[in-house]
């Protein structure tokens, strides 16, 4: 009989809401419903998504530098099947942190230097917590 009750006012108070609220404009909605999730990408991302093709999760050393976000090797992009401007997840390497230690951020430059290597700045080690001497983990988000 209480659950009864339950559905009951929960109808009752949904139908009355429904007749004295006027519903959001598909602009106001946009990127919360499935039908622009496109468009909630390229919001999140600033410009064009990459999803031409999946690229790998490769582990890699850091090192610091005065740049803004992140200098990746072109070893790296071709790995990640990424460009300069798309969102990348960085993470410790070790599995049992489960993203504790990691940081959504964009590719900003190429270098040429160590495949494997890539170059954050002072305040992106902070953010993400990351340790001088750990590996990290990289892969392309979009």
């Amino acid at each position: 009989m209480r659950a009864f009750l339950g559905i009951v006012a929960s109808l009752g108070i949904g139908t009355i809401i429904t007749f004295f609220t006027k519903p959001k404009s598909d602009e106001e909605l946009k990127g919360l419903v499935i039908d622009s999730f496109d468009e909630a990408k390229r919001f999140y991302k600033g410009g064009t998504p990459n999803e031409e093709k999946p690229g790998e999760t490769i582990r890699v050393k850091f090192k610091l530098k005065e740049i803004d976000g992140v200098s990746l090797s072109q070893y790296a992009l071709e790995h990640l099947a990424a460009n300069v401007g798309d969102m990348i997840y960085l993470s410790d390497a070790r599995w049992y942190f489960g993203g504790l230690r990691s940081v959504h951020t964009k590719v900003t430059s190429v270098h040429n230097e160590q495949d494997t290597l890539i170059y954050l700045s002072e305040d992106m080690k902070k953010e993400g917590h990351f340790l001088k001497e750990k590996d990290l983990t990289v892969e392309k988000i979009i």
